[in-house]
């Protein structure tokens, strides 16, 4: 037992000597002293990273005349990466050849990965407090990581990547978007980043399933990481380029995944575009699956039709003479209808479908047949204000409409398109000369006419029914209030 004792004591008196060390090396980040440098410089490759840390911090706080030597003779990987930092975050501009000449030095195949990692932040935060270096170190340093790129270390490739871009590397674009597909294509999720534990989802038998299922479906963390950096990229791509950056998009939007995700994919995919040359964007937006109600409208069944111009009075005469009281069909008819019609895009219906306007679970209790007629023939007669759209009048002559989704600060984020309501517009509130609400309703006109008359008495049986199969409509007990 004594052996264990003693090793508990030389642990603690171990212990007790780091503490002590890093307390004498913090007292410098106060005062300034010839012996802090050489206590500081001795210790900024020590192993316990805290002291390594309070040497840095310490160095920083010593005049740059008494350690910048130290720095451009040092040999120790570790001190050149931590001194670098130091001088990046206290040294003026025109160090900045000093420093990017040592850290060329460092190999980065001959350092261990979290030296290279450091030594990748060292760059960049050089680059972040003095600039972009001048031309002929800006090529030197750009050919000397491009030669890394891409690493066999994810985390490392990722530290990479936005060096590249930043320096404008030779073919960085190119490259990047490599890794984009590349790892949509493998599923990598990013270490430690993982959306969901597998434990997690089993844990919960009735959602475990779903959730996993969209998780499947999420475009992989690691490629929205490449997708994101390309969105800031502004120069040096080629056509093909773009086409593969843009294709991309169109799998994320395919992808299913929350709403809020998808909103948050446009954001990048605005972003992305505003560096487009004007003449490309048209093209670029198709190929990234840009959403219309056309494409929105592609999974829905068709109407079988034929349709016709109805006009009110004519669909009330469709659902009167006791058809409706004596209805024959299914919900499935009914489910059919109110999918072909595309009502579902826009409304929900017991939980499912679209938010852009009122929830019609309970509309049979609101509308009487006759009112319901004319909301869907006519939905500019009466329109909510909770779901009207505003008309933005712009100062460069420009009108913008749509349902505001927020006001925060100097802006405002519309949707102008109620068939996508992920696709968003931020209006700059100086640019506003006045708004009002607009007297055009959200919901298009004539969406019955693309429906034969069969399929217009199963959408309003659909409608009256609540969307419950147990209804009276379908043969079953419930009754309408």
């Amino acid at each position: 037992g004594d052996d264990q004792g003693d090793a508990v004591a030389d642990t603690e008196t171990e212990t007790q000597k780091l503490r002590d060390l890093r307390h004498g090396i913090e007292k410098h980040h106060q005062e300034q002293s010839p012996e802090a440098v050489a206590l500081a410089w001795e210790n900024l490759n020590h192993t316990d990273r805290n002291i390594a840390y309070a040497s840095r911090i310490a160095l920083e706080h010593q005049p740059l005349e008494s350690w910048q030597d130290h720095f451009v003779k040092e040999t120790d990987p570790t001190k050149i990466i931590q001194a670098g930092m130091a001088l990046a975050r206290q040294g003026d501009q025109k160090l900045e050849g000093t420093i990017l000449d040592k850290l060329n030095t460092l190999k980065l195949e001959q350092l261990k990965q979290t030296q290279q990692v450091d030594l990748l932040r060292a760059y960049a935060l050089v680059f972040i407090r003095m600039g972009m270096p001048n031309e002929t170190l800006r090529k030197v340093t750009a050919k000397k990581l491009n030669a890394y790129f891409p690493h066999t270390n994810n985390r490392v490739t990722r530290e990479l990547a936005q060096l590249l871009l930043y320096l404008k590397a030779e073919g960085a674009n190119t490259a990047l978007v490599d890794q984009l597909e590349k790892h949509t294509r493998e599923k990598t999720q990013t270490e430690g980043v993982g959306l969901l534990s597998e434990e997690a989802t089993l844990r919960s038998e009735q959602y475990g399933p779903l959730i996993r299922e969209v998780l499947e479906k999420i475009p992989p963390s690691e490629a929205i990481y490449y997708g994101l950096l390309l969105s800031h990229a502004k120069e040096n791509w080629a056509k093909k380029d773009w086409e593969r950056y843009f294709q991309w998009f169109n799998e994320v939007f395919s992808a299913k995944g929350g709403m809020s995700f998808k909103a948050y994919m446009e954001n990048v995919r605005q972003q992305a575009l505003s560096h487009v040359p004007k003449d490309d964007r048209e093209r670029l937006l198709e190929i990234s699956g840009v959403y219309s109600p056309s494409t929105a409208v592609a999974d829905l069944p068709q109407p079988r039709g034929p349709g016709k111009n109805y006009s009110a009075p004519e669909i009330r005469r469709i659902l009167g003479g006791g058809q409706l009281k004596n209805y024959k069909g299914d919900i499935a008819d009914g489910e059919r209808a109110y999918k072909a019609a595309m009502c579902v895009i826009c409304h929900r219906m017991r939980g499912e479908g679209g938010a852009a306007g009122p929830d019609l679970t309970q509309v049979h209790t609101k509308f009487s047949d006759y009112d319901l007629t004319f909301a869907i023939a006519s939905p500019n007669d009466d329109i909510t204000d909770q779901y009207a759209h505003t008309l933005f009048y712009l100062n460069d002559g420009n009108k913008v409409t749509g349902r505001i989704l927020s006001e925060e600060g100097d802006s405002i984020t519309v949707a102008p398109n109620p068939f996508n309501e992920s696709h968003t517009l931020r209006v700059a509130k100086n640019t506003i000369e006045k708004r009002e609400l607009s007297s055009v309703s959200p919901m298009p006109a004539g969406l019955l006419n693309r429906l034969n008359a069969q399929e217009i008495l199963d959408l309003f049986a659909y409608l009256k029914s609540g969307g419950d199969e147990n209804h009276a409509m379908y043969g079953g007990k419930t009754e309408n209030p």
